[in-house]
Order: structure tokens, then C-alpha cells, then sequence
């Protein structure tokens, strides 16, 4: 019987050793081969070859393999392959595929789509745009662009502040303390315009008040770059073991601290209580600020607290009533937080808004962490800054 592969013969003696004949037949094999072809058929096989071949057709099949090419074909094929190519093709489809692929790209589409996508990626461009988008993303990214943008905003945020200004108090100790003279000399002028400070800079458990604490605390903080503004402290005045003592070293070193050091770098007018050396007040940008004369601690004299409630009290409403179609807002500083002990003081004040027709922001000494209270108390105008103290940087306040 004849091979149907046998339509032509060599003379063996032609054929030298280690050679393999490479013949081409002009039609397919009917039954399939053990191993596959080293050349392929110019027709394709009925039945598919248990490998693939090794080099590929001049032409695209119009069906897919079982097994994919180990080498790309030239010309891309009309209908993609189910599995990928071990290797990239030379030349991109023709169609695109509908739907994108499992995997990305190792490497990247040389010329962009069309069109931006509709849905945001989970990784952020490494790069960052040249031009403004036309339709900004609806919340920002989770982190920041490498480079700043080329162009500014179309416009300002809704708020921008007026005036900028640092708050601390208590005593400085441990790391805080190292360092804190060169600290307070490279106090960022930029970033706050003064320093109040809100009293509690004694320790009474080691020192009984001495004149030379008060020295020591004027000694320290005269290295701010900005003006400092101080209000009295219990641990200064009425829990020391002589509080007229206390008293009289706050008002001889520290009642007018701001206009002894940086009375020339001040560009307001600062009023003071003639009655009460612990109270002061000054306009600044709109904004009333009044510093009181308010502590906590030991009452030893009932009768005199509340009549230095009471004049306190007298003092802010003066002041707001001097500038009130000048302001719109009062800031009220002082070292004691609301409370049942000083609610002669503030239920009468928080009333006091409402004639007055101006948000009142109190701050004041925290034991916790610093927070912003809206609403105090039920009022929508009244909001209250509690300070943690004995910290650096202090806290950096806008308004």
C-alpha cells in the first residue's frame, strides 16, 4: 500500500547523517501525526496536532488554536484568541477589544484614549496633569500630587482668615522645655501675629510664689518673636500661700508685659482696666479681643470674687458697647473654663450676645486635649475653645 505522504523519493545514499529532509506535501495528512510538523501544511490539518507548530503560518487562521502560538503571528487575527500570547504582538488589534482586560499592560499604551474614563482609578497618577480639568473630581485625592498644580484655582476658598494668632499656657517641662528660648525667637511671624498666653506657669507644689518666679517667666518668654499677651493663672495669684503677695509680684513683672517688650511692633491701640490689672482689650481687624481676669483655684474671699466678677463683667460690655458697629465678632480670653463656681460671670455674658447682635468666641485653659465647642450651651453664637497647655508648637488659632 501506497503512504500518502510518499509522492516523492530520495536515494538514501543522498541523504547524509544528522540530516532531516524537510518536505513539504501538497495537501493535508487525513490522520494526525505523533508529533507535530516542523513546517506547516499550506493547508491546515483536519484534526489538531497534539503541539503547535514552531513556526507560523503566512497567513492568520480564521479559528483559534487550542494552544496559543509560542511566537506572535506578523499580521494581527480578526477574531482574538481566548488566551493571551506569551509574548506582546507587533502591531495592535484592529478592533479593540470590548471589554478591558484581566490584567494590565506591562507596558504602557503609547498614545492616550480618547476619552478620559467615567470612573476614578485606585491608584493615583504618578504624574501630575499639565492642563485644569473641565470637570473637577467630586472629592479630593487621598494623596497629594507629587508637584504643585501649574495653575492657581479659579477662585478662593469661601473663608479666609483675618487675622492668625498663637495660644499656650502652663508650665513647660521635659522635652518641651529644652530649647524653648530658640523656639520662641523662631516663632513664625507668617503664621501668628501674637501670643496669649493663658496663665499657670507656677508650680506652687515647689514654689511658694517668689518674686523670682515671675522674673524667671518674663526672662523666658521676652525671646518671642511676636508679641505676647498674658493673663493671670491661679497658680500665680490665689493658690499660692500668700495671695496678696502673689498678686503684687504679678502686677509689679507681668500686668503690662506686652507694651514693656513689643510695645513697638504693635499696630493696635491695647486698652487696660483701670480697675482690675488683668483685664485688657484692644480692635484688631473687625475683631474685639478682651483678655479677663478670671481663675479657678481656692476662693478665700467670696465677697470680693464676685465683685470682681461683676466688674469684670461691666469692663467686656464696655468695650463691645465702644465698638460695637465696628466689629463682628468678640474673642474673649482667660484662664478659666464655664463652670457652676463663675456662672455669676458667664450666664449674664452668654445673654449679652444677643443684644449685642455678634458671635462671642471664649477661650480659655484645658486640662484635655484641644476642642472647638459650637452651639455652647444651646446658643448658635457662642462657641468655646478649650486649650491644652504646656505644649509646643501652641496652638495656631484663624479666624
Amino acid at each position: 500500500m501506497n503512504s500518502p505522504t510518499a509522492n516523492l523519493t530520495l536515494a538514501p545514499a543522498a541523504v547524509p547523517e544528522n540530516v532531516q529532509i524537510l518536505l513539504q506535501t501538497d495537501g493535508p495528512t487525513v490522520v494526525q501525526s505523533g508529533e507535530p510538523t516542523i513546517v506547516p501544511s499550506l493547508m491546515p490539518t483536519q484534526m489538531i496536532s497534539n503541539g503547535p507548530t514552531y513556526k507560523p503560518n503566512t497567513k492568520p487562521s480564521t479559528t483559534h488554536s487550542q494552544f496559543p502560538s509560542s511566537l506572535p503571528t506578523k499580521l494581527p487575527s480578526e477574531i482574538p484568541t481566548s488566551i493571551p500570547s506569551h509574548e506582546p504582538s507587533s502591531l495592535p488589534s484592529i478592533i479593540s477589544t470590548g471589554k478591558p482586560s484581566s490584567l494590565p499592560s506591562n507596558i504602557p499604551t503609547r498614545i492616550p484614549s480618547h476619552a478620559p474614563s467615567s470612573l476614578s482609578s485606585n491608584i493615583p497618577s504618578t504624574i501630575p496633569t499639565t492642563s485644569i480639568s473641565g470637570h473637577p473630581s467630586s472629592s479630593p485625592s487621598l494623596i497629594p500630587s507629587q508637584s504643585p498644580t501649574l495653575h492657581p484655582s479659579y477662585q478662593p476658598s469661601a473663608s479666609t482668615p483675618i487675622t492668625t494668632f498663637f495660644v499656650t499656657g502652663g508650665i513647660f517641662e521635659g522635652a518641651d522645655r529644652i530649647g524653648l528660648e530658640k523656639r520662641l525667637e523662631t516663632l513664625p511671624t507668617s503664621d501668628g501675629e501674637w501670643l496669649f498666653h493663658l496663665g499657670d506657669f507656677n508650680n506652687v507644689s515647689l514654689h511658694d510664689c517668689p518674686a523670682s518666679t515671675y522674673t524667671d517667666f518674663s526672662n523666658l518668654f521676652n525671646h518671642s518673636s511676636v508679641p505676647v499677651y498674658l493673663l493671670p493663672g491661679d497658680s500665680e495669684w490665689n493658690n499660692c500661700a500668700n495671695p496678696t503677695s502673689a498678686w503684687e509680684n504679678w502686677v509689679t513683672y507681668l500686668s503690662k508685659y506686652d507694651a514693656q517688650h513689643w510695645n513697638n511692633a504693635l499696630d493696635h491701640t491695647v486698652k487696660r482696666d483701670t480697675h482690675n490689672a488683668g483685664n485688657f482689650a484692644f480692635l484688631h481687624r473687625k475683631v474685639q479681643y478682651i483678655g479677663i481676669n478670671l481663675v479657678g483655684g481656692i476662693v478665700h474671699n467670696q465677697t470680693e470674687r464676685e465683685k470682681r466678677h461683676e466688674g469684670t463683667l461691666r469692663w467686656v460690655e464696655e468695650e463691645v458697647a465702644r465698638n460695637v458697629d465696628d466689629i463682628e465678632l468678640v474673642v474673649i480670653v482667660g484662664n478659666a473654663e464655664p463652670s457652676d463656681d463663675n456662672g455669676d460671670f458667664f450666664k449674664p455674658l452668654f445673654t449679652a450676645d444677643d443684644r449685642w447682635g455678634k458671635k462671642l468666641l471664649y477661650i480659655h485653659e484645658s486640662n484635655e486635649r484641644s476642642q472647638l465647642r459650637r452651639h455652647f450651651d444651646g446658643d448658635k453664637h457662642i462657641l468655646m475653645l478649650g486649650v491644652e497647655v504646656g505644649l509646643w508648637p501652641p496652638l495656631q488659632v484663624q479666624i
